[in-house]
């Protein structure tokens, strides 16, 4: 029985969530409902061996206190936000990208023929090189100076990133010729070929930091597909803002199909467009609710 005991679970107490909760909230701005309290028990008690600890009380002293308790933190907000992802998921938006909102760019930034994306929440980057294939395959952007930048919380998942290799599983919605035109293959991993990793870059940045502004600056298109079910309603309300603020006129918004603006007052003018829902920054000239 002892040796049972040995090898059971650590209970997560509803005190300890709530400030797991709290912490996180404050760190992060992430907000997590009741219903998150199992998946935190599972995920985190990875972490307690790791610091000789047997108690979720013991964790939070190591989250608040611990030498290192940043990078602890990175840990634990990694497992608690990890979700699953894969190259070209949600393909109504993907063909929204390719063939309306990446032509429009084309044409409204021709004088300056430069094109950035910013996929905000990037988790381990396939949303990052799928947005670059596309632009490679519209043939809309040779010699132009184009960035497409990746951003997430986790250090983890962005090292991941810039790696760049993929077992099979991640091409579940991949097309065999892209695969094979943009991916090399070594055993059973595939990388992304160098002529697609040079358009990106990629940062474990926080949607909330001043360092956004270094080096994130002005975009033209920006994914932020389900991050904001984390966050809280006052969260969300500074993340848009910083969104939009980042946004250049004329710049196009992609949420997750299970995230709206209703109930943000944020300044974005919602577009609807052939295939999809997209916000679109107002330029000059552009009246509200105005299709492209």
């Amino acid at each position: 029985m002892d040796r049972a005991k040995s090898h059971a679970q650590p209970r997560l107490s509803s005190f300890e969530f709530q400030e797991l909760q709290r912490l996180f909230r404050e760190v992060a701005g992430l907000s997590f409902d009741e219903s998150s309290l199992p998946v935190f028990q599972q995920r985190l008690a990875s972490r307690l061996p790791l610091h000789e600890i047997t108690t979720f009380r013991d964790y939070l002293r190591v989250l608040q206190f611990g030498a290192n308790a940043e990078e602890e933190m990175a840990a634990a907000l990694d497992l608690v936000t990890a979700g699953e992802t894969y190259f070209f998921r949600h393909t109504e938006q993907l063909r929204l990208l390719e063939n309306t909102i990446l032509p429009s760019i084309a044409e409204q930034n021709a004088h300056t023929r430069r094109l950035t994306i910013w996929s905000a929440g990037c988790s381990s980057g396939e949303e990052v090189y799928t947005s670059a294939i596309l632009v490679a395959e519209s043939g809309l952007f040779d010699g132009w100076l184009v960035r497409v930048i990746g951003s997430d919380l986790s250090r983890e998942r962005i090292e991941h990133a810039r790696q760049a290799c993929y077992f099979q599983g991640a091409f579940r919605s991949t097309d065999e010729r892209i695969k094979k035109q943009y991916f090399t293959e070594s055993g059973k991993i595939w990388q992304v070929r160098d002529e697609i990793r040079q358009m990106c870059q990629f940062a474990p940045l926080n949607l909330l930091g001043s360092e956004l502004d270094t080096f994130v600056g002005r975009v033209d298109v920006v994914l932020c597909r389900n991050v904001l079910i984390y966050l809280d309603h006052d969260t969300r309300a500074r993340v848009l803002t910083g969104l939009y603020e980042r946004l250049a006129p004329g710049g196009f918004l992609l949420l997750g199909h299970s995230e709206s603006l209703k109930f943000v007052d944020a300044p974005l003018g919602l577009t609807s467009l052939e295939q999809d829902l997209a916000y679109r920054k107002r330029s000059r000239g552009m009246r509200r609710g105005e299709s492209t």
